[in-house]
């Protein structure tokens, strides 16, 4: 199935390369229906970006506004935004739901095969 956000989440993913999170954002406001992609690129964005603040509060977002739940790059992002800020018990908090959500073996580290 082909996502009716594919050029979007293209635009988001580009813009998120080259550090341009003014025009990802305006990309991301343009989009009537954000998809998970759409979301999570976002999240990572910002933190691929060093705007940690921004991904922890764009996940946040994204929860509230019951869009979907989180993929793994999302759930990543996200905690490892906590580690740069020394947020350890937000950490935990995804690091739980990510558990939750089924994401055990993407998040099993220190583990070996």
């Amino acid at each position: 199935m082909v996502s009716k956000n594919r050029v979007s989440n293209a635009l988001l993913s580009m813009y998120a390369r080259i550090g341009r999170i003014e025009e990802l954002e305006k990309v991301f406001d343009g989009i009537k229906s954000p998809d998970i992609v759409s979301w999570c690129s976002m999240i990572s964005a910002y933190f691929q970006n060093g705007f940690n603040e921004k991904s922890i509060n764009f996940f946040a977002e994204m929860h509230r506004s019951n869009a979907s739940s989180p993929n793994e790059y999302g759930l990543s992002s996200v905690i490892s935004s906590c580690a740069e800020l020394a947020l350890l018990d937000q950490g935990r908090q995804f690091h739980a739901h990510a558990l939750k959500t089924g994401f055990e073996s993407t998040f099993a580290w220190g583990t070996r095969s």
